[in-house]
């Protein structure tokens, strides 16, 4: 089959709309198709199998998830994988099931009417979030969208030269989530080299920084290596120099 997308305008329509189709969120099958007259999709050129990924709400089972999307869609240019409207189409209508399991909207807390405001909008900023993407340029709004993050995290991390577990840094990435929004939210975090870089480092260290409580360190971790990229050009730093750096910062945080 070919991969679909939204058709702009319709893309917009569900975006500006998010209120309206509140209820809809909550749905057992997919809608979309009901809110439009004629076409509201389009083609790639892109010859893909999608294949059913595990329908469960626990993050534990993201990993899994990855595996399966990324395996499937890895010949997705990164330039393809920001377009807003392809991870839209999928969210909405051919991983429907999934994003309603994994991602639930409260039906309850839906109420589509002005009774309701602020739980509303809360749940609009959600649904915004996990089914469409805030910037095509905006890392964060890449691992925030439900099917959009698989693809990312596995794009990031996948690792050809661990000939044992060419996921085995994707483990890394989500086996603490804290490490996703520290690295990843940051300047450098669609770069697959640094980031791959910083998550070896922790990786060698980790039963130490789970000791340690964990949060803080990676969290700095981050803050530290974006301002790296404030001094040098991170694309061209010699990575076994940025290993150093990187593995000097963890040690004096395991130590202090």
């Amino acid at each position: 089959m070919k991969l679909k997308y939204f058709l702009t305008n319709s893309y917009e329509t569900l975006r500006n709309n998010i209120e309206e189709n509140l209820t809809r969120y909550s749905n057992e099958s997919s809608w979309v198709e009901s809110c439009f007259d004629g076409n509201f999709d389009a083609e790639t050129n892109i010859d893909v199998f999608l294949p059913e990924l595990i329908k469960s709400s626990k993050p534990s089972l993201d990993i899994d998830n990855v595996k399966i999307l990324y395996s499937a869609l890895k010949h997705l240019t990164p330039e393809q994988a920001m377009d807003g409207r392809l991870w839209a189409h999928l969210a909405h209508i051919e991983y429907w099931d999934y994003m309603r399991i994994r991602w639930e909207v409260d039906g309850e807390n839906a109420s589509g009417d002005d009774t309701h405001e602020a739980e509303n909008k809360k749940l609009a900023k959600q649904i915004k979030d996990r089914y469409f993407l805030l910037s095509n340029e905006n890392s964060r709004s890449l691992i925030r969208n439900g099917i959009a993050r698989l693809w990312w995290f596995g794009y990031l991390t996948y690792d050809l030269n661990n000939t044992e577990d060419h996921f085995a840094l994707t483990n890394t990435l989500l086996d603490y989530q804290d490490t996703q929004a520290a690295l990843l939210e940051r300047t450098f975090g669609k770069n697959p080299e640094v980031l791959k870089v910083c998550l070896k480092v922790l990786a060698e260290h980790m039963s130490r920084i789970r000791a340690k409580g964990g949060r803080v360190i990676i969290q700095d971790l981050g803050k530290y290596v974006n301002l790296l990229g404030g001094t040098y050009f991170l694309d061209t730093m010699d990575k076994m120099m940025l290993k150093e750096r990187i593995t000097a910062f963890i040690e004096r945080k395991l130590q202090g």
